[in-house]
């Protein structure tokens, strides 16, 4: 499971805002909000479909702190 930081850093990465991310995992904004302040961790189906929009487009995550976006 993605922390709040890689989340963050994800998003950073692709150049994405909440909106954009929310959209691709087919989830709520509020719920991308509340994720990356830490107030909540998302049920497991919206924690998926997170992870999922990301892993989509290239995005790999490393342990539990690393991001990458490896070139093609």
């Amino acid at each position: 499971m993605i922390t709040p930081k890689q989340c963050r850093a994800a998003r950073a990465l692709l150049d994405w805002d909440q909106h954009k991310l929310a959209k691709g995992a087919s989830v709520g904004r509020s719920t991308i909000a509340r994720f990356e302040h830490g107030e909540v961790t998302p049920v497991t189906n919206n924690m998926k479909a997170i992870e999922m929009a990301f892993q989509t487009v290239g995005i790999v995550f490393v342990g539990t702190t690393g991001v990458d976006l490896p070139e093609k």
